[in-house]
């Protein structure tokens, strides 16, 4: 009789165990399918950024390109003008102030 109560004790302890068990598995099932997700949203955003990174450099070398030209400009607008510098002018000083702004940024 004795064994009776110690196994009927033991069969309670089982199952409690393997209830345990199976949410414990549900719950790695579910933090396994979030991982994924994760991985995906990760590689989703590394794309992303590496494009707007290219956006950013195409960007920057059509500054320093517009940049150049302006101050080619420049110096042709003082050529003409007989003006010996070609720091005078009125859009030399902001090209420059452009220019640095950019240094500064990048």
């Amino acid at each position: 009789m004795g064994y009776d109560n110690d196994l009927g004790r033991l069969e309670k302890i089982v199952e409690k165990l393997m209830a345990n068990l199976d949410t414990i598995q549900q719950e790695k099932n579910a933090l396994a399918a979030m991982a994924r997700q994760l991985e995906e949203d990760k590689k989703r955003l590394q794309q992303e950024l590496a494009c707007l990174k290219d956006d950013k450099d195409q960007i920057k070398k059509r500054v320093h390109t517009l940049i150049g030209s302006v101050e080619k400009w420049e110096k042709a607008f003082a050529a003409s003008k007989g003006k010996g510098d070609s720091t005078e002018g009125p859009l030399f000083s902001a090209a420059a102030a452009a220019q640095e702004a950019a240094a500064g940024n990048a």
